[in-house]
C-alpha cells in the first residue's frame, strides 16, 4: 500500500536501509498533514459527542 501511494505521489515517502527507515521530506510534510486531520476529527468528534449529550466516551451525560 505504502509503494502505491507513493506511486501515486510521483516519489519516495521513506528512505529504505538495511539498518533503517526514514521519512523524506515529502514524507515529513504528508504526516504533519496527517496528523493535523487526526486532530481535526478528534475535536470535531468530540464536539459532536457533546453537543448530543455523551462524554467522550460515548456514554450518556447530563449537560446543563
Amino acid at each position: 500500500m505504502l509503494k502505491a501511494l507513493e506511486a501515486s505521489l510521483g516519489g519516495p515517502l521513506l528512505i529504505r536501509t538495511s539498518r533503517r527507515v526514514e521519512l523524506v521530506d515529502a514524507g515529513k510534510h504528508l504526516q504533519a498533514e496527517a496528523m493535523r486531520t487526526l486532530e481535526h476529527m478528534e475535536h470535531y468528534e468530540y464536539r459532536e459527542g457533546y453537543n448530543r449529550g455523551m462524554n467522550i466516551n460515548g456514554i450518556g451525560a447530563n449537560r446543563k
